[in-house]
């Protein structure tokens, strides 16, 4: 019957053998991110729980950018270099991890050298992996079905776990309090970032590793003069500008449309399908 399936859409026989492999890297795609950006589903709560104002708020962005942004120079060359498997397997062992010390009473800068930490181990090479994944499991004619199905997939696995974590936070808020429903969640995306990356270690294969071509500055200087290259820039940070801006719908349908902290990440958890 798959088979069939597969047939009628023309997935080529590399697509077809590591299909479930895609959906795993797919899957931790969006798992991952669960961590980092959970706080601005649940923006109010968060400040409550950890005793925080909305400035402080802010610095956990800005030092989850600006470690990515650095992170983000030597990714791809490091995801030449070395395994994309390990690469995916270390980014996701570490992010989760890192939500358990979470669990711990951490201070205003405790909270933010965490933040730094979720900023290298889930964008530094983690991202550059997940694309040179999907490239090296999918055929040569068939990379747009295997990236379709990569965030296909990241989608409905971001959207789901959305929904189950309201659930979890509902309940935790119920039973204990506000605190309890933030460590419910915590706990919930640590576990499903650190199962991912085990998935990952025991489903995926090591990929033979060569030492690639040797970059220069000359071919820096020679990417960097290319207008496409400038156009999909200023395409790519207005998409992030946008993607961002909804998180902090939260905020305002709780401060300003006196919308609950559980109706607002449910509103959260919706826009994501």
């Amino acid at each position: 019957m798959l088979n069939k399936l597969f047939l009628k859409l023309n997935f080529g026989e590399k697509l077809r053998k590591n299909l479930f492999v895609i959906l795993l890297v797919s899957f931790g795609g969006a798992i991952i991110y669960g961590l980092p950006y959970f706080r601005y589903d649940y923006y109010d709560a968060y400040l409550e729980a950890y005793k925080l104002n909305n400035t402080q708020m802010g610095v956990f962005g800005s030092i989850f950018g600006v470690f990515g942004m650095v992170s983000y120079l030597f990714g791809g060359y490091v995801a030449d270099r070395i395994s994309v498997r390990k690469l995916l397997v270390y980014s996701l062992l570490g992010t989760g991890l890192g939500g358990f010390v979470h669990l711990l009473p951490l201070s205003f800068y405790s909270l933010v050298a965490l933040y730094a930490f979720w900023g290298f181990s889930s964008l530094f090479a983690f991202w550059p992996a997940c694309v040179k994944a999907v490239r090296m499991l999918s055929d040569s004619d068939g990379q747009g079905k295997a990236f379709g199905i990569f965030e296909g997939g990241r989608g409905v696995a971001a959207a789901l776990a959305a929904s189950v974590a309201v659930i979890l936070f509902k309940v935790g808020v119920k039973t204990l309090g506000v605190y309890v429903g933030m460590r419910y969640i915590i706990v919930f995306y640590s576990v499903l970032t650190i199962a991912s990356g085990v998935l990952v270690h025991f489903n995926m294969k090591d990929e033979i590793i060569n030492s690639g071509e040797k970059i220069s500055i000359a071919d820096i200087k020679n990417v960097i003069k290319l207008p496409a290259v400038w156009i999909i820039a200023i395409v790519t940070f207005c998409n992030y500008v946008f993607t961002l801006s909804l998180y902090y719908f939260v905020p305002y349908a709780t401060s300003l449309l006196g919308m609950t902290v559980t109706s607002a990440a449910i509103l959260a958890a919706v826009k994501r399908y």
